[in-house]
């Protein structure tokens, strides 16, 4: 008998807990912001649209000043894009200002909390003697309680130890051509997936990567290089461009950095031939080999030490393995990798106007992103198949215990 009345205490006290969980209400709507030198797009910082945002003059002190309305602000989401800044949350008490929560500004969609507050409010940006032009996409001001996490994204540091490391060109490419890989090894295998980026056109375009790669399960920061993107059809185009090395010592201190037991990348024909597609692939190739030797890049080997990547893949090609993208992944109502892969594509919305052509590579079409071929291994040829960790330790991976 007491024991079940203490299961029945328990479970109330879930039911209060679970019945007490205030949901923070966006109070964007209800915010006036002023932003000296910038009044003219003022609001297209809260315009729900990446491909506008408010400029600031270059000047020594960037404040951007947030009115609250009847609802008490409670936290603070700013989308800056390339050129993100660290910046200061205050509020004046008396004749001063006094800072209530502050970021360091690492990430393109950075999140700050802090107790309650009406009236005035100001991001001091860039800190002091800063005279940056900025730039900020969007704002989205929170009251009080836990935030949708499907909106508001809380980045953490790149992971210390990838599991796996997918190196592509452009956002949208590790949705496009790797299928339901990312959700796959994030969600169902509770892996480190790393996704590196060669080049990225603009800040709308990585502020959409960053929605994509959240929503396929990624909570830490993908890695960048911001090479110049532009058309190109051959290899010779884009090493005049970036260089003949530029994209291999890359991807060779990102290797030597995070470990990644497993790296994918480009099909080596650049799927439908662009040129940074091919540069893409074959950069990684020298990459994973170079990664190992001492003598290769010498400064990020001093740095980190060597690393031998134990696989390395490229899309189509053979076909040494086949994967199930349509698997159902677990906790997500039945919906597969590939489905949820799918959406996250949606989220590129700058790349789905003008007549885009290009969708899902979908299983047995001219792209199959389900179709890999195994170029180099340490570890023995995959026999079972279905799986790009086949024969890698369980002892090496991050979900190891």
């Amino acid at each position: 008998m007491k024991k079940l009345l203490f299961l029945c205490a328990l479970l109330l006290l879930i039911c209060i807990s679970c019945a007490g969980a205030e949901k923070a209400k966006e109070i964007t709507k209800e915010c006036t912001f002023r932003f000296s030198g910038a009044e003219g797009r003022i609001a297209h910082i809260h315009d729900g649209d990446y491909e506008t945002y408010m400029e600031s003059p270059r000047k020594e002190k960037h404040r951007l000043y947030i009115t609250t309305g009847k609802t008490p602000a409670a936290g603070v989401y700013v989308e800056f894009g390339i050129r993100r800044l660290p910046f200061t949350v205050e509020v004046k008490k008396g004749d001063k200002w006094v800072k209530i929560a502050s970021s360091e500004g690492r990430f393109a969609q950075e999140y700050v909390s802090f107790a309650p507050v009406t009236g005035e409010l100001r991001l001091n940006i860039g800190g002091a003697g800063s005279n940056k032009i900025i730039r900020i996409y969007e704002i989205t001001v929170l009251g009080k309680g836990d935030i949708d996490t499907n909106k508001i994204h809380v980045w953490q540091p790149t992971v210390k130890k990838a599991d796996l490391l997918l190196s592509v060109t452009h956002p949208d490419d590790e949705l496009l051509w790797f299928g339901g890989l990312i959700p796959y090894y994030t969600i169902e295998k509770k892996l480190n997936v790393l996704v590196s980026y060669l080049a990225v056109f603009n800040s709308c375009r990585e502020l959409e990567l960053l929605n994509g790669l959240w929503h396929c399960g990624v909570r830490n920061y993908p890695e960048i290089a911001y090479l110049e993107d532009f058309s190109a059809s051959t290899k010779k185009e884009v090493y005049a461009k970036w260089g003949s090395s530029a994209a291999e010592e890359y991807l060779v201190e990102i290797i030597r950095k995070y470990r990644p037991e497993v790296v994918v990348t480009h099909d080596f024909n650049g799927e439908y031939g662009h040129g940074q597609h091919l540069v893409c692939a074959e950069s990684t190739e020298d990459a994973v080999s170079y990664a190992a030797n001492a003598k290769k890049y010498k400064d990020s080997a001093r740095k980190y030490g060597t690393w031998q990547t134990k696989k390395f893949y490229v899309h189509l090609g053979k076909g040494t393995t086949v994967m199930d993208w349509h698997q159902p992944v677990s906790g997500k109502n039945g919906k597969t990798g590939f489905q949820i892969a799918s959406e996250a594509y949606q989220m590129h919305r700058s790349q789905l106007k003008d007549g885009n052509i290009y969708v899902m590579a979908d299983r047995g079409t001219k792209y199959d992103s389900f179709l890999f071929t195994l170029i180099s291994t340490r570890v023995g040829n995959d026999k079972k198949g279905g799986d790009l960790f086949e024969n890698i330790p369980a002892k090496n991976l991050s979900n190891y215990k």
